[in-house]
């Protein structure tokens, strides 16, 4: 309110407080206020937005790489498959052929196979030697200083000669044995040297399998990985998008309210009723005139 006291402090005031005394005096104060509250929720909304951490020009470009790299993991799995399909079929033409060679096998009995013809004939000789022995023996039973000496000798040998009849039949029937098996032996060492090559190559090919398979597995959890990473960076970037369109109401309603919006509507439709009642007051009353106005700038 003016009064004698304040009408000088009133006068010299800067526009932007007399602006203020004039709102506050129409009742658009509260107007005021909203516009502080909405500046303190537009700016705890920008603090928070995730344009602040992530750019959307780079996410783009992320997803852009990332659908590149899925391409191209895609393409590797094609590739990787048909080589993993081509190895199956080797390991499946490779048991076959090892199983084959298997039933090929002769069944010999396993103590034909350990027969050695160098150890028997060195068995034969040693007793041919005994023999010999044996036989000087005998014919120096004559010579009475040397009976005794050489009777014991001859029991000696004579039951080292029964031990050794007994070894060599027992080995000369391995050796007619092993004689008559002796063919289906050396086949079966031929069988043996292919399965063993079989064998080997089937052990490559199960390790050249499982690095495909697990080859293949990781291509596919990189995929999982990168298509994961795409949707939430396309998350990111609608929301980015979301929180631009609210951060633009937040603005039009921030001029809505501020001094050039709402207010300033109120107070050029005002003014020219208080312009002419403040004409009609002053009329014949004092010989000056008092008028508002409202700059483009306040």
């Amino acid at each position: 309110v003016a009064t004698a006291k304040n009408l000088e402090d009133l006068i010299e005031t800067k526009p932007t407080q007399r602006g203020r005394l004039l709102t506050k005096f129409i009742g658009l104060e509260v107007i005021e206020k909203k516009e502080a509250i909405n500046k303190t929720l537009m700016s705890d909304f920008k603090s928070k937005m995730k344009s602040n951490v992530y750019n959307t020009k780079q996410l783009e470009l992320d997803n852009e790489e990332n659908g590149k790299i899925i391409s191209d993991n895609r393409i590797d799995i094609k590739s990787k498959e048909k080589s993993l399909k081509g190895t199956d079929k080797k390991i499946s033409e490779a048991i076959d052929k090892k199983d084959d060679l298997l039933g090929k096998r002769y069944s010999i009995d396993a103590e034909i196979k350990k027969v050695n013809p160098d150890t028997l004939k060195k068995v034969t000789s040693n007793l041919k030697k005994i023999i010999i022995k044996l036989g000087d023996i005998s014919k120096e039973k004559k010579n009475s200083d040397i009976f005794d000496r050489l009777s014991l000798s001859k029991d000696k040998t004579e039951i080292e000669i029964d031990r050794m009849r007994v070894d060599y039949r027992e080995k000369s029937s391995l050796l007619k044995d092993y004689v008559r098996n002796v063919d289906f032996i050396e086949e079966n060492r031929k069988l043996e040297s292919k399965i063993l090559g079989y064998t080997q190559l089937l052990e490559t090919l199960n390790v050249s399998r499982d690095r495909l398979r697990t080859e293949i597995q990781d291509l596919n959890n990189d995929i999982t990985l990168k298509e994961t990473n795409i949707t939430d960076n396309q998350k990111i970037i609608e929301q980015i998008l979301k929180e631009e369109e609210v951060l633009k109401i937040f603005e039009v309603y921030n001029r809505m309210i501020g001094k050039n919006g709402i207010s300033k509507l109120v107070l050029s439709s005002v003014i020219p009723i208080i312009n002419y009642e403040l004409t009609r007051l002053l009329d014949e009353v004092c010989d000056f005139e008092v008028q508002l106005e409202i700059s483009s700038k306040n």
